[in-house]
């Protein structure tokens, strides 16, 4: 059959899809993420209608009304390319065409243009909508809202064991349960991609509490926001989640210390160094031992580093397809495969070096930028300067996740959401920079 439904996709996503649509070429362009982010928050990815052999997820259709209707409205500004925009490019196109010469079908370069779809949709929807830290808080603002009903929905998962979810298809009835009790997913594939979600949203919800929004003493929001995050790490009872959350607090502590960043870093960096010589095994193994503290697969996720250096040969060039011989465990739908539950040793995997050297360059970049921009902070008021620090605590969130678990279903919206977020934010203070530049030429030009 050229069109054919995912047993999943019932009646009720028609109708979602046909409103979120409609919403999303009827609203202000101001409100136009909110449908989307409704829908990527609420709707899992796996209803999806196949036409010709490609995968359409509601969210994917949803991508492309938005940006139907900002083209025919002509709302797309000019946007002046910035370094994050290119490399973050160049990452998907290397991934795209070494992962197509690494399996070498068709089937596996349809998976990487919907890869590509997936990035650049929703990385540049975000980039053509935020002008400026008033739209990056009206985006805190709209997470604040709609991640509370989620707060509940795992609340009573939590209580019961009954995910709602699952009368709509998608996610199991019942979740997994650790140490008597239960993990809960919500409309996540998993619990871990839950809490994290709740864990990098964090920092955001406490950015949105100090903005110009709220000077009003209008904090309920982005309390309710921070709670509310707070519950979904709690539910997903998850360790990697738990670390992430610790990660984004620590981040956000650091703000007493910004000026002595560069003495933290090195203290940091110095520390690690004393842990690989005091440890018996080598530093990333510190993964294992917090395991052992709170429970779930430290050990496994170092000892995937572990084998990937070992491995360097088997991958660095294009990536690998047969990965089961380092864990002595495959998965049960790929066994072929070891359960890869790292995103940098995931981006070896598909593309080789050169995708995991891109990769990590997007994130160097991004931290980059924004210690850029904290630099003209000065000249913004108090909410945009923590904006800058609260972003860059959620990335360093991110960059600790990534060590164990590979993003996919809505994850992945958020994870490129605050990659856009980060972008505009080093185009509106280079935007400053280059203002005050071309004021002070023309001042020592006056006679």
């Amino acid at each position: 059959m050229l069109v054919n439904y995912d047993t999943s996709f019932n009646m009720l996503w028609i109708i979602f899809s046909c409103v979120a649509c409609a919403l999303v070429i009827s609203v202000q362009k101001k409100n136009l993420l909110l449908p989307f982010l409704l829908t990527a928050l609420y709707i899992p990815d796996v209803p999806r209608v196949v036409i010709f052999g490609l995968n359409f997820t509601i969210l994917r259709v949803l991508l492309f009304f938005c940006f139907a209707r900002l083209i025919l409205n002509r709302e797309i500004p000019r946007l002046s390319f910035n370094e994050i925009d290119k490399i973050l490019i160049s990452w998907v196109i290397a991934s795209v065409i070494l992962n197509t010469v690494l399996w070498g079908t068709l089937k596996a370069f349809q998976f990487k243009m919907g890869f590509m779809y997936d990035v650049l949709g929703i990385y540049f929807l975000f980039r053509f909508i935020i002008n400026g830290y008033d739209d990056i808080n009206e985006i805190y603002k709209v997470l604040a809202i709609i991640i509370c009903p989620l707060a509940l929905i795992m609340v009573y998962e939590m209580l019961t064991g009954f995910n709602p979810y699952s009368y709509l298809g998608g996610v199991p009835q019942y979740g997994e349960i650790r140490e008597g009790s239960y993990r809960c997913q919500g409309p996540f594939r998993t619990p871990i991609l839950a809490g994290t979600f709740g864990a990098t949203s964090m920092p955001l919800f406490v950015a949105l509490y100090y903005s110009k929004i709220n000077n009003n003493n209008k904090k309920i929001l982005p309390v309710l926001g921070i709670v509310s995050s707070v519950i979904i790490v709690i539910a997903s009872h998850s360790s990697g989640p738990l670390l992430t959350l610790i990660c984004a607090v620590l981040g956000l502590i650091f703000w007493k210390f910004r000026d002595k960043m560069k003495m933290v870093l090195w203290g940091l960096l110095l520390s690690l160094i004393g842990l690989h010589i005091y440890m018996k095994a080598p530093v990333w193994y510190i993964f294992a031992r917090f395991g052992d503290i709170v429970g779930g697969g430290g050990w496994h996720r170092s000892e995937i580093i572990n084998q990937a250096i070992e491995h360097f040969g088997e991958w660095w060039l294009i990536g690998t397809k047969k990965t089961d011989h380092w864990m002595g465990v495959a998965l049960s739908i790929n066994p072929d495969s070891a359960d890869i539950t790292n995103a940098y040793v995931g981006n070896g995997m598909d593309g080789g070096i050169l995708v995991l050297i891109l990769f990590v360059l997007i994130i160097v970049i991004g931290f980059a930028g924004l210690g850029r921009a904290k630099k003209t902070e000065i000249q913004h008021p108090l909410g945009n300067r923590f904006c800058i620090w609260a972003v860059g605590a959620s990335l360093f969130s991110h960059v600790i996740t990534f060590f164990h678990v590979s993003y996919f279903d809505q994850m992945t919206v958020f994870w490129y959401m605050l990659l856009a977020i980060i972008a505009s934010i080093i185009f509106i203070h280079e935007g400053s920079c280059l203002e005050n530049m071309e004021y002070a030429e023309t001042n020592e030009a006056m006679p």
